[in-house]
């Protein structure tokens, strides 16, 4: 069948047949872009070394709307309002398809991994930020947990996100590295 390919941050490719299957997959290789120009640069060496593409899809974490426009990504700020869709297809004249990371593994577990195997579950990931979706009755929930407000509102940590008191700025992994590094200045210790 024909085959797509779909370019990650991390570097990652992933080339699939039209069921979803894995042909091919490179581990990450390198680090997130800093910028577009960066982002850019990446696509075309993908783009070279895959020949013909169908399309490119971005898996990314943020608030994405009509599967194009990074309306709010606290973690990659440079992807924050821009409209990933119309800007591969100005550059490449491909079509392009952008899906919140969380909401994309979902759906990739729900068809082809552990999901596949139950009605009802929690998905979430706790790492730089946090993200994650709710399988109810079979079906994906989108969702924000990580933006979820769990503190006083204007008190506490300020999220990427611009508000205070989000589950992401007092539980994700970055707030339990601050805690540490906090935990150790007050303590005198040096951090290695």
């Amino acid at each position: 069948g024909k085959e797509f390919k779909s370019g990650f941050f991390a570097g990652e490719t992933t080339i699939t047949d039209e069921h979803g299957n894995v042909v091919t997959q490179t581990p990450p290789k390198f680090p997130t872009p800093s910028d577009l120009c960066h982002l850019e640069r990446r696509i075309d060496s993908l783009l070279s070394s895959y020949g013909e593409v169908d399309g490119v899809a971005f898996a990314t974490a943020g608030v994405i709307r009509c599967n194009a426009i990074v309306e709010i990504s606290p973690n990659i700020g440079f992807l924050g309002g821009v409209n990933l869709r119309e800007w591969v297809r100005e550059r490449w004249d491909l079509s392009c398809r952008v899906f919140n990371d969380m909401e994309a593994a979902g759906e990739g577990e729900l068809r082809y991994g552990r999901l596949s195997e139950v009605c009802w579950a929690i998905f979430d990931t706790i790492s730089t930020g946090w993200g994650g979706v709710l399988l109810l009755d079979g079906k994906i929930v989108p969702g924000e947990p990580g933006h979820t407000y769990a503190g006083e509102e204007g008190k506490g940590v300020l999220c990427g996100c611009g508000r205070f008191g989000c589950n992401e700025a007092l539980y994700s992994g970055g707030a339990v590295r601050r805690r540490v590094e906090e935990l150790m200045r007050r303590m005198g210790r040096k951090i290695p």
